[in-house]
């Protein structure tokens, strides 16, 4: 098992998100715009927090690193801090698909959540063909919870994405 970090957005992290966010396969399953890297830019600088002082209705997301090398991000979104939930993200890239790697961000970053924070919840959606993404969650610990008909356009389309949650009393595997 690889020693991960997860680190506050850093310019020189954007350049190599942006070739991510063009692969093939980020774009099959997720509903991501054509933006241009200044964009990126100006978008991720505001995503900033500690895990422990997360805003109200903002996105933050941190950067994976293991060793020197990014290898993805992974965002908390839509905190709810009187209800004590918020959304989860994450993209792997796509040169560590495959390794096991997503599995472990996704365990360790969650488990840092829930030390962290007050949240009590957190929530994933998957489009329904992912099926990677879905076994990562599984293995992790999330529940399927049900199916969000029609929920997202990816690629011009209106898809169907699949909800998934953990709860603190959860255990995280």
């Amino acid at each position: 098992m690889s020693s991960l970090e997860f680190v506050h957005p850093d310019p020189v992290f954007v350049p190599q998100w942006h070739v991510w966010r063009q692969h093939e396969q980020a774009r099959l399953h997720n509903p991501i715009e054509d933006e241009h890297e200044s964009e990126l830019l100006a978008r991720v600088l505001l995503q900033k927090a500690e895990l422990g002082q997360l805003e109200e209705g903002k996105i933050h997301r941190w950067f994976v690193l293991e060793g020197k090398e990014v290898v993805g991000t992974v965002a908390i979104e839509q905190y709810n801090p009187r209800m004590r939930s918020a959304s989860f993200g994450y993209h792997i890239a796509p040169n560590c698909a495959g390794r096991g790697l997503g599995t472990q961000i996704v365990r360790q970053f969650i488990k840092d959540v829930f030390f962290k924070t007050t949240i009590d919840r957190l929530i994933a959606t998957v489009h329904k063909d992912n099926i990677a993404s879905k076994k990562i969650l599984s293995k992790v610990g999330f529940v399927f919870e049900g199916t969000l008909r029609q929920y997202l356009i990816v690629r011009g389309e209106r898809v169907d994405f699949e909800l998934y949650s953990i709860l603190r009393t959860d255990s995280v595997s």
